[in-house]
C-alpha cells in the first residue's frame, strides 16, 4: 500500500491509491484475484499503487463481470457526465450530439456524445492499466470513472485524468486561524482631494461614516457594517442586537466628526519638506517629528513605521486596539493570519456584534485600510520588500519632475477621453507608477490590475490578454534559441554557455573580460524596428496554445500557477508526453490538462503586439497617453520582446564576435559580457559597442562599463581576479563561477525577507538555501577546483545562516511563538542533512573529500553566524559546538581554511544583522 502524496491530500482529505480503495471497497473473493494479478504482473501493481482515487460522494463500488470494452465504458462515462451536467476532465472536448452536424471533422461519435475536440486524458486511460482491472473487477471500472477523482503519476509529477479539476476548488485549511488576509488595498494609492485640488487627511468621502447622516443614515450605516450577508427584516430591526448595534454606531459617528484627524497626523507624520522646529503647535497639538530639509533624500521623506502606526492608533484607539505597528512593518509580500488581526480586541464587549457579521469580514481590517489613503505606501528598487510609507503631499512633491521627463520623453498625450481612441486600442489602457531608486524613480506601468470593459462588465488585465502571444514567444525561445542571438535567460543559459565554452577551449593564461549596460534598454527601442524583429520571429501560419494548470506544495502551502505552452498546429505535443520527458519541470507537483486549445492564426497575433506596441495607452491624472518609445516595464512580454530584439542586433553587429572560437558574447537582457583571449578582438568590440546602434536606439552606459585591461572609454578597471555580473564572481583565468552577494551589503536583510505566518520554519530555510545550490556554482566541469564548490556552499550556507537568525527574531517579536532550543538544533541538523543529499544529487556523486562535508560546512556555517549572537542562542551554541567539532577533524587543508575564513569575515562583517 503506498502513501498518498501530501499535495494530494490538501486538495482531498480521502484520497488515497487505488490499491488501497479496491482493497477496502471489494468483496474478499476479488481481492484475492487482484492479488493473483499483482504478483503475476509487476507493471500491473505499480499501476495501482501509483493511480489514487478520491470519491466525491458516497456509493458502493461492486464488481461484476466484464459488459464492455474500455473505450465503451469512457463514452457511457461521459455521456452520464453531460446528461447530468457534472463537470469532468473527461468531458473536455465532448458535447451531446447534434444529429443536424456534419460527420466532417468529427472524430468519434456515439449516439449520444460527439467528440469536436481530441481529449488525450482518455488516451492516459486505454494505454494504462485499466485494461487488467476492467478484466478483474468488470464495470466497476465505471463508477470509479463516474464518481471519483482520479490522479496517476507522470514521471515525477502527478496529473490528473478524471473528475472535476482540482485546482479550480478551495485548498483545504487546517483551521480558519490561517485564513491569509490581504492588505494590497494600501499600496500605491490615491489622496483624497478638496473641489480646488488639495489633499484632504481623514477617512475617503465614500466611506459610511462620512454617508451616515440622519436616522436614516445611522440605519444604513448599521445594515452596511454588520448584516451584508443578511436580509433586514422589520423583527430584526425591533430585536435587541439591533438596538445595541445601533447605539454604538451613533457612538462610533460622533467619535469620527470630532476627531481631529489633520491635527494628529501632522502631530505623527509631520511634512520633512517643510523646515520646522519641534514645539510649533498646530491645532493645540505640538508638531512631534519634524525635520530639517538640509540634505534631505528620497529616502528621508518616507515616514518611519513607528510614526505611521502611532497615527492608525490614536484614530482607531476606541473602536480597536490590534498590533497596528506590526501591520504597517510588514514587508512587501507578507501577510497576517486572522488570529493575529483578531488578537488584543475586546472580544467580551464587541462579541455580538462580531457575531452578526462574517468574522473573516471584520470592519477592522476594511477601517485600517480606509485610514491608510492618507499614505502612498510603496516598495523601493534597493529595499526588495520593504514598506516606505510617504504623506501624499511629500510624495507628489517629490515625483513632479520624474513625471515630467517620462511623459516628455515616452508619451504623447491623446486627449481626456479614451472612448474617443477605442476603436483602434483593443488592450484597454494600464496606469504608471514610480518605482523610487537611490537617487531617481523608474516608471513602472501597471498592466495586470482587471479593467471593467464593455457592457457585461468583464474585467481582463492587459497582461492577461497577452499571455497566449507569451507562450507563442516562449516557444520560439526554447525551439529556436538562434533568433535570441547573444541572449541567456536565467542562471540556466549563463550555465550552459559558460560550461560549453570552458571545455571547448583549452584556457590561456590570460582572458579579457569587458562588460556593457545597455542605457533605458526598455525605454529606448523604436517601435518599427520591434515590429519588423518580431515578424520574423513569429513564421508559422498558425499556432495551438495549451492550457494546464500546475499546483505544487511549497513552504507548507499549495500553490498554483495557470499556465499556458504553445506549439505550431502541425506538431501538437501533449501534456503527458511533455511529463514523461521532463520538459514540465513540475517535480512533486499536480498537472490539470484544460484540454481545449486554443488556434491562433499569425495575423492575429502580429495585430495583437502591434496593438500592444504601438498603442499602448496610459492614464495619468485622468488624462490619457500614448507610449510613442519603448515597450511598457511590466509587460510579461518585455523580457521577451527585448532579448528577441536586442538578438536581432547581435547577429547583424555582433556576429563576428559570436563566431569566434577563443571568445565567448553573452547578454542578459540588458547587461553584455565579452569574454576573449584576443585583446585586439576585445579592442575592436570595444569600439564598436560604445558607438552605439542607431537602428537599433541603442546607447551604452560608459560609467557602467567594467574590464580587467585598462582601456580609454571604460573608466572602472577590475583589478581582482574575480569579474562582477549580474550577480556573479567569475574568475578570469579559470572561469570558476561564485555567488556575488556585495548587493546585501548596503541594506539591512530584513528588508531581503518575508515572515510566511502560516508555514514552517524548515521548509523557509531550505527556500533559502535553494537558490545557490544551482548547477552554475555546483558543476565540477565548470568550477575545477573543489575548493571553489566548497567555498559556494559555504557561501550560501552562510547566508541562509544570517536570513535563518533574523526570521527567528522577527516571528518571536512579533509574539507569534517561542522555538525552544531543542527544536532549532533539530532545524539545523535536518537542514544540512537536506543540503548533503541535495549537493550530491546536482554534481552526480559526492564531492572529492567524500560524503558529508556540505553538512560539515552547514554546521559551521551556523556555528559562526550564531555565535555573533550569544544573548539568542547561548543555550544551543555548546551542543553547536560540539557537533561542529566531532565532524570537522581534518578534513579542511590550509588553502580552504584560510578561503573559509576570509569568507566568513566579509560576510559577518559587511551583512547588517
Amino acid at each position: 500500500m503506498s502513501r498518498v502524496p501530501s499535495l494530494l491530500t490538501a486538495f482531498c482529505s480521502n484520497a488515497q491509491s487505488l490499491d488501497s480503495f479496491l482493497y477496502e471497497s471489494l468483496q474478499p473473493e476479488v481481492t484475492r484475484a487482484l492479488t493473483t494479478c499483482k504478483y503475476s504482473d509487476p507493471s500491473f501493481e505499480d499501476f495501482l499503487a501509483t493511480t489514487y482515487v478520491s470519491p466525491t460522494s458516497p456509493f458502493t463500488l461492486t464488481a461484476t463481470s466484464q459488459t464492455a470494452t474500455l473505450r465503451d465504458l469512457l463514452h457511457t462515462a461521459i455521456s452520464l457526465h453531460l446528461t447530468a451536467h457534472r463537470t469532468n476532465l473527461l468531458t473536455l472536448g465532448y458535447r451531446p450530439s447534434r444529429q443536424t452536424l456534419s460527420s466532417c471533422g468529427v472524430l468519434h461519435s456515439t449516439p449520444s456524445v460527439e467528440n469536436y475536440y481530441p481529449n488525450p486524458l482518455l488516451a492516459v486511460i486505454l494505454e494504462g492499466g485499466w485494461e487488467r482491472l476492467l478484466a478483474v473487477v468488470g464495470d466497476a471500472v465505471l463508477q470509479i470513472l463516474r464518481w471519483c477523482i482520479v490522479v496517476v503519476k507522470v514521471g515525477d509529477a502527478y496529473l490528473q485524468v478524471a473528475g472535476t479539476p482540482l485546482t479550480d476548488g478551495r485548498v483545504l485549511r487546517a483551521s480558519n486561524k490561517q485564513e491569509i488576509v490581504t492588505r494590497h488595498p494600501m499600496y500605491y494609492g490615491t489622496p483624497n482631494r478638496s473641489k480646488d485640488g488639495a489633499v484632504i487627511v481623514g477617512l475617503p468621502f465614500r466611506n459610511v461614516l462620512n454617508r451616515a447622516k440622519g436616522k436614516k443614515g445611522l440605519d444604513k450605516m448599521v445594515e452596511r457594517i454588520f448584516y451584508r450577508k443578511i436580509k433586514v427584516t422589520r423583527s430584526v430591526k425591533k430585536s435587541a442586537t439591533w438596538g445595541a448595534l445601533r447605539t454604538f454606531c451613533a457612538t462610533l459617528l460622533k467619535r469620527h466628526r470630532n476627531c481631529p484627524y489633520k491635527a494628529l497626523f501632522e502631530y505623527y507624520c509631520c511634512d520633512p519638506m517643510v523646515p520646522v522646529l519641534n514645539g510649533v503647535v498646530l491645532d493645540g497639538i505640538p508638531l512631534k517629528n519634524a525635520r530639517s530639509t538640509r540634505n534631505i533624500s528620497i529616502w528621508d521623506t518616507a515616514q518611519t513605521h513607528r510614526s505611521v502606526g502611532s497615527f492608525l492608533i490614536a484614530v482607531i484607539k476606541h473602536l480597536f486596539r490590534p498590533e497596528i505597528h506590526l501591520i504597517v512593518s510588514l514587508r512587501r509580500f507578507e501577510n497576517m493570519t486572522m488570529r493575529e488581526w483578531m488578537d488584543g480586541l475586546p472580544t467580551n464587549s464587541l462579541w455580538s456584534i462580531f457575531k452578526v457579521a462574517d468574522p473573516g469580514q471584520t470592519k477592522m481590517r476594511k477601517y485600517i485600510d480606509s485610514f491608510m489613503c492618507n499614505y502612498y505606501a510603496t516598495e523601493s528598487a534597493a529595499c526588495k520588500n520593504r514598506t516606505f510609507y510617504f504623506r501624499h503631499s511629500t510624495w507628489i512633491t517629490a515625483t513632479k519632475e520624474a513625471w515630467f521627463k517620462t511623459i516628455r520623453q515616452l508619451l504623447e498625450p491623446l486627449g481626456d477621453s479614451f472612448d474617443a481612441h477605442a476603436s483602434w486600442q483593443n488592450l484597454g489602457f494600464c496606469k504608471l507608477r514610480m518605482v523610487p531608486k537611490d537617487c531617481t524613480f523608474r516608471p513602472v506601468m501597471n498592466l495586470c490590475k482587471p479593467l471593467k470593459r464593455g457592457i457585461t462588465g468583464s474585467r481582463a488585465s492587459i497582461n492577461g490578454m497577452l499571455r497566449n502571444l507569451h507562450a507563442v514567444l516562449d516557444y520560439h525561445r526554447k525551439c529556436e534559441p538562434g533568433k535570441l542571438g547573444a541572449s541567456v535567460i536565467g542562471f540556466d543559459g549563463i550555465f550552459e554557455q559558460l560550461r560549453t565554452f570552458k571545455i571547448s577551449n583549452l584556457l590561456p593564461k590570460q582572458l579579457y573580460f569587458v562588460k556593457f549596460d545597455i542605457r533605458s534598454c526598455f525605454d529606448t527601442i523604436p517601435h518599427e524596428k520591434l515590429l519588423e524583429v518580431l515578424n520574423n520571429v513569429i513564421d508559422r501560419d498558425s499556432y495551438s496554445v495549451q492550457r494546464y494548470d500546475v499546483s505544487v506544495k511549497n513552504n507548507g502551502t499549495i500553490k498554483t500557477k495557470f499556465r499556458r505552452i504553445a506549439f505550431p498546429e502541425d506538431n501538437i505535443q501533449r501534456i503527458k508526453s511533455l511529463c514523461q520527458a521532463g520538459v514540465m519541470r513540475c517535480s512533486n507537483g499536480l498537472i490539470v490538462d484544460k484540454v481545449l486549445g486554443t488556434s491562433l492564426a499569425r495575423e492575429k497575433l502580429l495585430k495583437q503586439l502591434e496593438d500592444h506596441v504601438l498603442r499602448n495607452v496610459v492614464k495619468i491624472d485622468g488624462k490619457y497617453y500614448r507610449q510613442r518609445i519603448g515597450i511598457p516595464q511590466g509587460s510579461m512580454l518585455s523580457t521577451l520582446l527585448c532579448s528577441f530584439f536586442y538578438g536581432a542586433m547581435d547577429r547583424l553587429y555582433l556576429s563576428k564576435f559570436m563566431e569566434h572560437a577563443g571568445s565567448l558574447l553573452l547578454r542578459f537582457i540588458d547587461d553584455i559580457l565579452f569574454i576573449s583571449d584576443d585583446l585586439g578582438l576585445v579592442h575592436d568590440f570595444v569600439n564598436i559597442v560604445t558607438a552605439g546602434f542607431s537602428e537599433f536606439g541603442v546607447s551604452t552606459n560608459t560609467h557602467k562599463a567594467a574590464a580587467n585591461f585598462p582601456h580609454p572609454l571604460i573608466p572602472m578597471q577590475v583589478v581582482s581576479g574575480a569579474f562582477p555580473w549580474c550577480g556573479l564572481l567569475i574568475e578570469t583565468t579559470t572561469l570558476n563561477v561564485s555567488g556575488d552577494y556585495s548587493k546585501f551589503f548596503a541594506n539591512r536583510i530584513n528588508d531581503t525577507l518575508s515572515i510566511n505566518r502560516i508555514s514552517k520554519i524548515l521548509p523557509t530555510f531550505k527556500q533559502y538555501l535553494r537558490p545557490k545550490l544551482h548547477p552554475l556554482f555546483m558543476d565540477e566541469k565548470l568550477n575545477d577546483d573543489w575548493e571553489v564548490i566548497a567555498g559556494n556552499i559555504y557561501q550560501s550556507a552562510l547566508h541562509t545562516a544570517i536570513k535563518a537568525h533574523v526570521y527567528i527574531k522577527e516571528v518571536e517579536k512579533s509574539g507569534l511563538g517561542h522555538f525552544p532550543e531543542y527544536a532549532l538544533l533539530r532545524i539545523v541538523v535536518d537542514l544540512a542533512e537536506y543540503l548533503d543529499s541535495k549537493v550530491t544529487r546536482r554534481c552526480g556523486h559526492p564531492l572529492i573529500y567524500g560524503t558529508g562535508i556540505s553538512k560539515t560546512l552547514l554546521l559551521r556555517a551556523f556555528h559562526e553566524t550564531w555565535s555573533r549572537k550569544p544573548y539568542r542562542f547561548r543555550a544551543i551554541l555548546p551542543k553547536l559546538t560540539k557537533m561542529v567539532e566531532s565532524s570537522l577533524g581534518d578534513t579542511f587543508g590550509d588553502r580552504l581554511e584560510e578561503k573559509l575564513m576570509c569568507t566568513r569575515d566579509l560576510m559577518l562583517g559587511r551583512i547588517q544583522f
